[in-house]
């Protein structure tokens, strides 16, 4: 028994496809970009606004990650993770994934 209702559970679910979701965005837009910029060529001013957007998209894929708590004890589970929910807290050892 894990202690977690299936609402955390969901949460947990949805935390990890924004994880997912964020990174794939970035990424698309990173490869679009550099494939934009071989096919037509970008100014100088036109490629500082988009390294300023691409760094954008890394915060606030940051952000996703660090954003979601294990819903026990409040341990950000992003320092423990990467794109996936992880099997248990580090800190509480509260199983986070109900499959």
């Amino acid at each position: 028994m894990s202690g977690l209702s299936p609402e955390d559970f969901a949460a947990l679910r949805r935390w990890q496809r924004r994880m997912i979701v964020s990174l794939v965005s970035v990424m698309a837009l990173l490869l679009g970009a550099v494939a934009f910029d071989l096919l037509v060529g970008l100014s100088e001013r036109a490629a500082l606004l988009l390294f300023l957007a691409m760094l954008a998209g890394v915060i606030i894929g940051g952000w996703v990650q660090f954003s979601q708590k294990c819903p026990a004890c409040g341990y950000r589970i992003g320092f423990q993770s990467r794109l996936t929910v992880p099997e248990t807290c580090r800190r509480c050892g509260v199983r986070l994934r109900d499959s």
